[in-house]
């Protein structure tokens, strides 16, 4: 698992935009994002800061499940939040945003509120401070439908882009509407995706699919499985007002206690008994038949 995903180890700042045949909407990024976002957290071991409404209870379940036992402690700890990205009248604030140590900053519809127009408003010591994530323990995820979208101080910056896409299907539950039964996403480094966004005008078809597989560090092709789909109810996926004024809901009553080394200790228990087993014969077969 650490070869497939070591850029979750490895970057500071990383991108997650939609293919570019992807439909507007179903692509999958923001559920490929999150997926990979709670897995680095759980390696890190690092608190969660999102500017998006999350469903705590469902949030819980779904790392319990997936055996991420840092987050749950974390979230029991109270040390995930949601937070907005504006301030009181309106306009984008990312400094007041991103604050603290040892986290992971989570920014959707980064198109809206990293856009060459709200960018010029920030402060220039936090834009400095982009290149210095890492002595601050600092990991950014930003979240958008369009690469270009972006401001450009931003994506370059940025270690590690995910273009994502899906397979989608008629739904009888949906009333006809598109369901998602498979996603799709590509891991570029910053400079392979730059040279393949700029190629995407002039190639298509197979061509253009031949380069992504070409210049991708790492692709992931599967369908839904149990986790994705309890994952799609941890975050609203059509919430119109992103970064406004998110909310932490749903926040279980009681929380079981999980730390990092429950796996462990609990496969202890198991040895335990077999250990016994092969000393008390092991003395038999010396002492008695011997």
């Amino acid at each position: 698992m650490v070869k497939q995903y070591d850029f979750l180890l490895q970057g500071e700042i990383y991108g997650v935009v939609s293919a570019k045949d992807s439909p507007p909407r179903g692509s999958g990024k923001t559920l490929s994002a999150l997926a990979l976002i709670l897995q680095q957290a759980d390696l890190l071991n690092y608190g969660l800061v999102f500017n998006f409404d999350i469903n705590a209870q469902a949030l819980y379940y779904y790392c319990y499940y997936m055996g991420y036992h840092n987050v749950c402690r974390h979230l029991k700890l109270s040390n995930i939040e949601v937070k907005p990205c504006t301030n009181a009248s309106g306009k984008t604030d990312l400094s007041r945003f991103i604050q603290g140590r040892r986290k992971i900053f989570v920014l959707d519809e980064a198109g809206i509120f990293c856009s060459s127009r709200n960018w010029q408003n920030m402060p220039d010591n936090w834009q400095a401070n982009l290149a210095m994530m890492r002595q601050f323990h600092i990991r950014l995820w930003w979240i958008s439908q369009h690469y270009d979208h972006v401001d450009k101080l931003l994506r370059s910056q940025s270690n590690y882009i995910i273009e994502c896409s899906s397979i989608l299907a008629p739904s009888k539950r949906l009333g006809g509407a598109s369901q998602m039964i498979s996603k799709i996403y590509y891991t570029y480094t910053n400079k392979a995706y730059n040279y393949l966004f700029a190629k995407s005008d002039k190639i298509s078809g197979i061509n253009y699919q031949m380069h992504r597989m070409r210049f991708s560090k790492f692709r992931h092709i599967s369908p839904l499985s149990l986790g994705d789909k309890m994952l799609f109810t941890v975050y609203k996926s059509f919430n119109k007002s992103i970064g406004d004024d998110p909310r932490l809901f749903n926040f279980p009553n009681t929380l079981r206690a999980v730390n990092y080394y429950q796996k462990k200790i609990m496969s202890t228990f198991k040895i335990i008994p077999i250990l016994l087993y092969s000393i008390l014969l092991k003395f038999t077969l010396k002492y008695f038949l011997f």
